[in-house]
């Protein structure tokens, strides 16, 4: 029997790992779905979806998007 490996994604908006599968959103631009912590981080990211990404790919590796994470979902920021 072959074990499944799951992959998280990274929401794009605020950097938060997410469960695919557990995702509270997910939106497909440019034929790439892309999923999200929350409905208001849909809502941003489909309202300028160039915006994050454009973000997301000049964000050195080491930054620190996981710290922000963790005030998001502890602190209801978003």
């Amino acid at each position: 029997m072959q074990e499944q490996i799951k992959t998280a994604a990274r929401d794009p908006v605020c950097g938060m790992t997410v469960d695919p599968d557990r995702a509270a959103a997910k939106f497909v631009h440019d034929g790439k779905t892309f999923y999200f912590c929350c409905q208001n981080c849909a809502t941003k990211f489909a309202a300028s979806p160039e915006k994050y990404l454009a973000a997301a790919s000049s964000t050195p590796t080491n930054s620190a998007p996981v710290a922000v994470a963790e005030l998001h979902g502890l602190f209801g920021i978003v």
